[in-house]
């Protein structure tokens, strides 16, 4: 029943963190017009590279979770 519980957690979290990525590369285009493309680019790859460690990071606490309580 937990891992039922924690894999509907991981789904919606996963959707979650998805939303929050696709909206802030949205609204970073959106900004472009009025910042310029280099100033972009730079922040989109701080961004990029935060959002991977960032789901790296869960991803390995939610596999320890389920491990933890398997069984």
């Amino acid at each position: 029943m937990k891992a039922n519980v924690a894999m509907g957690l991981g789904g919606l979290a996963a959707i979650l963190l998805d939303y929050v990525v696709v909206a802030s590369i949205v609204g970073l285009l959106l900004l472009t017009r009025w910042l310029g493309v280099g100033w972009m680019l730079d922040v989109l790859t701080v961004l990029l590279i935060t959002y991977v460690v960032g789901a790296w990071f869960y991803g390995q606490r939610f596999s320890a979770f389920l491990s933890r309580h398997k069984g």
